[in-house]
């Protein structure tokens, strides 16, 4: 276990990692602000689920419209402070403490963060005068908490180790929008440790304050196998569409397999398929739908046919034969399983005794790959 903690309970570490080497980590909640890594075995859920979070970057709420009244309370290391419900889980990025208190150096202001069913703050830290907010009314410094979440108790206090000015009376306002059912609450206890508020002995709101930012879940995936999730990117989400980019088409020989060449646009892809003017690549084994539209020019006789073709394989995908006629629009798709590494590409061929143009039409000729399955 490496890293420096400021949790008094269970496990904790802000600086470095936990390892038990083939075993398990077995505790009650876990926060991560990083990543979670896991090797062959996973991350397992004995019960309840797994959730994913983020954080939104959009809006920042302040829960305090107005803290109250200034004034001067007597107190002599007492932790004072108010307890507040969240609306939405949240996590807060920034902690307050009024610039009316006078600041000693020789000791920072200790502020603490608890969840009201636990004794032990689930977070604390201290703060100095370094920092001073746009108005100069608070001084601030820029934490990230462990998430605070919807309709749980909380309190924020802070440690006041002697007489002191900050807010001790008025009618503090809230947001209402952001925090509920808040009580104004003062520590228990003499000594210069920072101790959990209760409900109130008196009316003060307390030297702190915070910022916060609403947790969006973005996953959740319960241990009964439940997934649910906002936004899913799947790993076999690959597919390739290429067009033409002029309607200069090409001129297929007479009775000569003819690899088309001249897609040249990209008109969609996603998952980082590779391919070219000529082949579409296969990333990974799977079942996959593959497509193509082209045109031919007229031919006073003959056949003419259109295919796809797979690297190694013999066999004809989409295959359309036809006969002499009119101009001609043609259009095939067929689904078909291909392995990883496999390169495809569209092939025409016509034997009416001449040549025959092709792929004059600009607006019909599309080809493509979607991977609608990955296999393991």
């Amino acid at each position: 276990m490496f890293g420096a903690s400021e949790f008094k309970n269970g496990i904790s570490v802000s600086g470095g990692s936990v390892s038990t080497a083939h075993g398990g980590v077995y505790s009650g909640d876990v926060y991560s602000t990083g990543r979670v890594m896991a090797n062959a075995g996973g991350v397992r859920v004995g019960n309840g689920s797994i959730i994913v979070k983020h954080t939104d970057e959009d809006k920042h709420y302040d829960p305090v419209t107005s803290p109250g009244t200034l004034g001067t309370l007597g107190a002599n290391n007492d932790t004072i402070g108010w307890r507040f419900r969240p609306d939405f889980d949240m996590v807060i990025d920034r902690l307050l403490w009024t610039t009316a208190s006078t600041f000693d150096e020789d000791n920072p202001f200790h502020i603490g963060i608890w969840d009201d069913n636990a004794e032990d703050p689930i977070f604390q830290t201290t703060i100095t005068d370094e920092k001073k907010t746009m108005d100069d009314n608070w001084y601030y410094k820029d934490v990230e908490t462990p998430v605070l979440y919807a309709f749980r108790n909380y309190w924020i206090a802070g440690l006041v180790p002697s007489s002191n000015t900050f807010y001790t009376s008025g009618t503090p306002a809230w947001d209402d929008q952001v925090v509920q059912d808040v009580v104004m609450g003062m520590g228990y206890g003499n000594g210069p440790v920072l101790t959990k508020p209760f409900s109130p002995l008196e009316n003060v709101f307390g030297p702190v304050s915070f910022l916060c930012r609403a947790m969006n879940t973005t996953t959740e995936l319960k241990s009964d196998g439940l997934l649910r999730t906002r936004n899913l990117m799947l790993t076999n989400n690959y597919y390739c569409i290429r067009g033409l980019e002029d309607a200069t088409g090409i001129t297929v020989p007479n009775n000569t397999d003819t690899t088309v060449s001249i897609w040249t646009t990209t008109v969609a892809e996603s998952g980082g398929m590779m391919s070219s003017a000529t082949y579409i690549g296969i990333p990974f084994d799977g079942l996959y739908y593959i497509f193509y539209d082209i045109n031919w020019d007229e031919a006073k006789s003959g056949h003419r046919n259109s295919q796809i073709m797979a690297s190694g394989d013999s066999h004809r995908y989409c295959r359309v034969n036809f006969g002499p006629g009119d101009p001609a629009f043609v259009n095939a798709s067929e689904f078909a399983v291909f392995t990883q590494n496999t390169n495809l590409h569209v092939e025409l061929h016509q034997n009416s005794g001449g040549d025959v143009d092709a792929m004059t039409g600009l607006a019909a000729c599309r080809w493509g790959v979607i991977c609608l399955h990955r296999l393991p």
